[in-house]
């Protein structure tokens, strides 16, 4: 190689093809230019002559992914964009997020209200025709109803009846001593922590051996927070459907409306026995203290949990796109208010194997005119279901835009 180098004429070649290695790529850079300019000449010739435009599938797709923008959609929907921060909601979507939040205050605000002024009212100013409702210890036996029993929370009057397994029998007892008898543990099974909320609030309660003051209220802020989770995600989803959809199909109307009354008659299928507990759970508990504290388990199991949950949940299925949304929206709202009984099912099985169980009898008094006009207007002439589902049905799609 070096005897080559020495020779002038060998190095001025060398030097050429030196030269020639170097501009290889820019060569190859300008035939590659040439031949796409003339892909692309031919393509506008054959657009120009179809009417069409002719880009490569894979081309086609880049460019329209960086000339997309977000939009308000895909912020609402979690649509991810690289490099661009998301936008806030519309005016209409917060105003929609404002009114519901404030309505939902303020009828859990106005219901605890109500619900306390009524309790008090029933505990210092009785009605005179007033019957008091009571608790026993055991089943209800003859010695109980014939000579009267002493309650958990005093002396009660004589209860008179004949004892027989007969229906009809049954029904001239309760008629006779005015109370309906249902056990403890039954009781709870129906109404959760309203069943709860009568039991002494210092006799000790299953295997825990913790008083009823204590166990009550961990069960009740434990269930209470697990349900205000579930609504404020549903509350959440609260959005005006162009918001989130700007193409959708209307929704047969019917079919919404017969979702919102099912919902409405699953958080109400408990008001017989939460309400004559409530008009008479001042007579099981003396304690002011024991009253507020237990009287507010009962208040928000009772009513403010059954009501956020119903007036959310028909709002929610307000949003729903299309059917099978529907029935699937329909199925989920439909747990939220017993997420409190599932849990007081787990501490009743485990009192059960324990050999803990409840053992109190509730006397509870008959109140007939009540429970008529409660089955009347709610089960063979349904018109408390039919206005309200119609009413929500109103302010989901109309009002709120849903």
């Amino acid at each position: 190689m070096i005897a080559v180098v020495r020779f002038p004429q060998t190095r001025c070649v060398l030097a050429v093809l030196l030269a020639a290695v170097g501009l290889l790529p820019q060569i190859a850079g300008l035939n590659v230019a040439a031949s796409d300019a003339r892909r692309a000449q031919d393509g506008s010739h054959v657009a120009a002559r179809t009417g069409t435009h002719m880009i490569r599938p894979h081309l086609k797709l880049q460019q329209q992914a960086a000339l997309h923008v977000p939009s308000e959609a895909d912020h609402l929907v979690g649509t991810p964009t690289k490099g661009v921060a998301p936008k806030s909601r519309s005016r209409t979507a917060v105003w929609v997020q404002n009114v519901v939040f404030w309505c939902t205050l303020a009828l859990t605000g106005l219901t605890i209200f109500a619900a306390y002024a009524k309790m008090f009212q029933a505990k210092y100013q009785p009605h005179p025709d007033h019957v008091t409702a009571y608790l026993t210890v055991g089943e209800d036996d003859d010695d109980d109803k014939e000579k009267g029993v002493e309650s958990a929370s005093g002396s009660v009057p004589e209860v008179p009846g004949p004892d027989t397994s007969s229906s009809l029998t049954k029904n001239k007892t309760f008629l006779a001593s005015g109370h309906v008898t249902v056990s403890a543990s039954e009781l709870v099974d129906e109404v959760g922590l309203s069943g709860m909320s009568i039991m002494p609030a210092d006799e000790t309660c299953g295997i825990s051996k913790m008083k009823n003051k204590y166990i009550v209220p961990l069960i009740a802020v434990q269930a209470a927070a697990l349900q205000v989770g579930m609504l404020y995600f549903l509350a959440a989803q609260l959005v005006p459907r162009g918001e989130l959809h700007p193409r959708f199909h209307e929704l047969p109307t019917s079919l919404v409306f017969i979702a919102i009354y099912l919902h409405f008659l699953n958080c109400t299928q408990e008001i017989p026995y939460s309400w004559q507990i409530f008009q008479h759970f001042h007579d099981f508990h003396e304690k002011k203290s024991d009253l507020i504290v237990m009287g507010g388990v009962l208040i928000l199991d009772a009513f403010v949990v059954p009501l956020l949950s119903f007036a959310l949940g028909a709002l929610y299925l307000c949003t729903s796109r299309t059917i099978s949304d529907v029935i699937l929206n329909a199925v989920a709202v439909a747990f939220v208010h017993d997420i409190d009984n599932w849990i007081l099912a787990l501490n009743t099985r485990a009192n059960f194997v324990s050999g803990n169980e409840l053992e109190h009898t509730v006397h509870l008094p008959i109140n007939k005119k009540a429970m008529r006009n409660f089955s009347w207007t709610m089960v063979f002439v349904p018109v408390v279901p039919c206005l309200v589902s119609f009413w929500f049905l109103f302010v989901g799609f109309r009002l709120l835009g849903l």
